[in-house]
């Protein structure tokens, strides 16, 4: 869903979510927040600085950056709890190991 998430651009180059009822709704209730934070996480950039919170709007480009970073993210930690459980369930037990 997250790649589906499509971004627009107002006139100060700004980005915000197309369509916040559509895949941005989908993934944000998947991941268990709200969908405007998931906007928000999106399409601004965050830093804190000397104490100092700094808010950065991100044009377009960077939004849809910032979205295929955060899938690639998802599903990298996805596939390695997958491989970890697998690994756990086909793993020889110590009662096995013992009769062997």
């Amino acid at each position: 869903h997250m790649g589906n998430i499509e971004f627009g651009q107002d006139d100060n180059e700004y980005s915000f979510v197309k369509d916040k009822t559509g895949p941005l709704a989908i993934a944000a209730e998947l991941m268990g927040i709200h969908p405007n934070l998931m906007g928000d996480i999106l399409t601004v950039s965050v830093s804190v600085a000397r104490g100092e919170t700094i808010r950065r709007h991100l044009n377009e480009e960077k939004a849809a950056a910032s979205r295929d970073a955060i899938a690639k993210s998802l599903y990298d930690r996805l596939f390695r709890w997958i491989v970890n459980r697998v690994n756990q369930l086909l793993a020889p037990t110590a009662e096995e190991m013992s009769l062997a």
